[in-house]
């Protein structure tokens, strides 16, 4: 796991405004209580990290990895060249 890939796991589990404060916030007791933000910058493993936010938070094993989730991507709403695009 990245480090982005940390940022973005906190607000797929948790939500835009909750995900962040909780990366800043939430004392992890596997690290000494040092946040997650702390720990990753003090040289943690970002997927340790995130484990031990699951333990913590009881999260669903789904959440373990969620960087090798799929993502959908947005489709585009015309291509160049195909009905209503030109090129």
């Amino acid at each position: 796991m990245k480090h982005s890939e940390l940022d973005q796991a906190f607000i797929d589990a948790f939500g835009r405004y909750r995900g962040p404060a909780l990366h800043r916030d939430l004392a992890l007791t596997r690290f000494g209580s040092r946040s997650a933000w702390e720990a990753v910058r003090e040289g943690e493993d970002p997927q340790a990290v995130w484990s031990a936010v699951c333990e913590e938070m009881e999260l669903d094993d789904e959440w373990r990895f969620p960087h090798r989730r799929e993502r959908r991507s947005p489709q585009p709403t015309s291509a160049p060249g195909g009905p209503g695009g030109s090129i």
